[in-house]
């Protein structure tokens, strides 16, 4: 988090309500030209009080309550964390309705995620075509709502297809644990049982018992030492609960082949990430731009 005094100000993007009023105090109406700054008593902080705004479009809607997007000048004490900064004052300079712009930027957003997709679902793509004729005034509330519920439903089964898959994996890792520590408790009873032995055999001595044949326990004796040695070369596996010959690296999630496919997913979704910020920070500016140069050209004419 980096904080900075002085009058510079900053670029920013913020939303309001659709009735295009504040959501604090009053509930004042936002006029283009006013500057609202903080009481002097108080510190901007974020998330708590203050001016806030986003530099990016798509930062700002993470928090937008409404469709009306301001750009926004912040100063004064600013403090920037992350997606977002907080300042003492903010001046709107820009104000306009993005609601159609937001619906197409999802209407977008989804066609590209379904393009990376072999054969997408028959009803998530006409619940896209549904929702363009809506937007131009082709296609009803009800026709909507329809396709939106078929699109939603397959994104459900495709979701409980993906948490049964998690929770069959999740079961084997729970059985192979159990496994794991049946076996090590398994060990356990068989090294309490020859201490037993071990103490028996003592306690024997001691009461004149014959001793059993030198063979046998040399025999026993030899095994224990490469028990030893082989459980000190594979790492201690009873202690890590792996099987013989386990590594980490063998399990699902370590594996090279994993580590791959997570490094790919990441990539992606940083790439797609990008791709929209770009893409809503393009239209935004063009629907901002618009609503100025509209507003000067009302100042010339008046």
């Amino acid at each position: 988090m980096t904080a900075k005094k002085g009058p510079r100000k900053i670029l920013a993007w913020h939303f309001l309500p659709e009735d295009g009023c504040l959501r604090w105090g009053a509930r004042e109406k936002v006029k283009l030209g006013k500057v609202y700054s903080l009481p002097t008593s108080e510190t901007p902080e974020l998330c708590e009080r203050g001016m806030h705004g986003s530099i990016r479009p798509l930062d700002a809607l993470q928090y937008a309550p409404g469709p009306i997007v301001c750009r926004v000048r912040l100063w004064g004490d600013v403090v920037q964390d992350g997606d977002k900064l907080v300042a003492r004052h903010r001046e709107v300079i820009a104000m306009a309705d993005a609601t159609r712009t937001l619906h197409e930027f999802a209407i977008w957003c989804a066609e590209r995620a379904l393009a990376l997709i072999p054969t997408p679902n028959p009803r998530s793509l006409n619940a896209l075509r549904v929702k363009r004729a809506w937007l131009d005034g082709k296609a009803t509330d009800a026709e909507l709502t329809v396709a939106r519920a078929a699109a939603r439903a397959v994104a459900w089964d495709a979701a409980w297809a993906a948490r049964a898959a998690a929770r069959a994996a999740a079961w084997d890792a729970v059985w192979d644990a159990a496994r794991d520590a049946a076996r090590a408790a398994a060990w356990d009873a068989v090294w309490d049982r020859q201490g037993r032995r071990r103490q028996g055999r003592r306690l024997g001595r001691r009461l004149g018992r014959p001793e059993r044949p030198p063979g046998r326990d040399a025999a026993r004796a030899t095994r224990g030492a490469a028990m030893t040695v082989h459980r000190r070369n594979a790492g201690d596996t009873m202690s890590t609960n792996l099987p013989p010959g386990v590594t980490v690296n063998m399990i699902p999630g370590n594996r090279p082949v994993d580590r791959v496919y997570l490094m790919t997913v990441t990539e992606l979704h940083d790439k797609l990430t990008a791709e929209r910020a770009a893409m809503l920070d393009t239209w935004i500016h063009e629907l901002a731009d618009k609503r100025m140069d509209d507003a000067s050209h009302d100042d010339s004419e008046d």
